[in-house]
């Protein structure tokens, strides 16, 4: 399996073109994280997101992904997200639902100990009701 990479290009009218290769899990994610944040979004007005290149995605790189276009959407900056099947939308679109905490791509700070604190919380109340 490839390791997760972005490329990207930009327009002069404003439109970036992010693609997204490899696959997108756990393990691969510290290759990715930071190429993404590093983005310049300064006079960007549409945002493509593609998925295609992307030849497996997990919960944690639905949830970067996920992340990043919250950040897009902040910034009142419209955005497409070409999946390369449905389940690849379904897999971020569930990430949504559970409203998973965000990165803040503002100050670059990542914080991993909230989520992995309230999933070990939650694992251990399931302990606890079988024991």
């Amino acid at each position: 399996m490839l390791s997760a990479h972005i490329t990207y290009k930009k327009t002069d009218k404003g439109h970036l073109v992010v693609l997204c290769h490899g696959a997108w899990t756990t393990v691969s994610l510290a290759h990715v994280d930071e190429p993404l944040r590093a983005i310049s979004l300064n006079n960007i007005k549409r945002v493509t997101l593609d998925l295609k290149g992307v030849s497996y995605l997990d919960t944690a790189g639905a949830w970067l992904l996920y992340t990043f276009l919250q950040h897009i959407e902040k910034k009142q900056i419209s955005h497409d997200l070409l999946a390369s099947d449905p389940v690849q939308e379904q897999l971020i679109q569930q990430i949504v639902n559970m409203g998973l905490p965000q990165f803040s791509q503002e100050n670059n700070e990542v914080d991993l100990l909230d989520p992995i604190e309230s999933l070990g919380k939650e694992g251990i109340h399931v302990a606890h009701d079988f024991i």
